[in-house]
């Protein structure tokens, strides 16, 4: 099971990041999440595996300070080098949040076969995003409200088709996005 959290929160931005993983690549403190770029200025969350992330930490090593062996922390460097252009190199499922604070963005991003989910909620004023709908409905602005469309779909096709959910407000992320 999960084997460590941590979480990320600063009021003046209404920012929050936060993880709970089971650690499989570098199990040490050093692939804590939210990891963050050695400058401070990238943060991210990460759910999955990049497979050919050691090919990728090859053609950045000169050029940035790695201090794990984790896919996670050569997901921060990736986009460093190339942007968002770097989710193309990379060969793997995942979902992931990337906030950078010199663009002050938020990068959402899933998978190109969509293996790991990613949820989000929007609101028209408040974001929140997890890789289940279960930490979303635990957010203070979520409200139990059934998506009457999204229901008559699942009605007619007996599941309710991506990018929607049952709930208002509430969306997958699809796959390659």
């Amino acid at each position: 099971g999960p084997d460590d959290r941590g979480i990320y929160f600063d009021k003046s931005r209404r920012l929050g990041l936060g993880q709970t993983r089971l650690s499989i690549l570098d199990v040490s403190p050093l692939g804590h999440q939210p990891m963050w770029s050695e400058e401070r200025d990238i943060c991210i969350v990460f759910n999955g595996e990049i497979y050919n992330h050691i090919e990728i930490r090859e053609k950045l090593k000169d050029k940035y300070n790695f201090k794990s062996t984790t896919d996670t922390e050569t997901i921060i460097y990736a986009y460093k080098e190339f942007g968002t252009k770097c989710f193309e190199l990379f060969e793997g499922m995942f979902a992931l949040a990337i906030y950078d604070f010199n663009l002050s963005e938020l990068i959402l991003c899933r998978d190109r076969l969509g293996k790991k989910p990613l949820y989000w909620f929007y609101d028209g004023k408040n974001l929140a995003f997890g890789s289940e709908i279960k930490a979303i409905m635990k957010y203070e602005h979520f409200k139990k409200d059934i998506d009457i469309q999204s229901f008559a779909k699942y009605l007619i096709y007996d599941y309710v088709p991506t990018p929607l959910t049952i709930w208002k407000n509430v969306f997958k992320l699809e796959p390659a996005t």
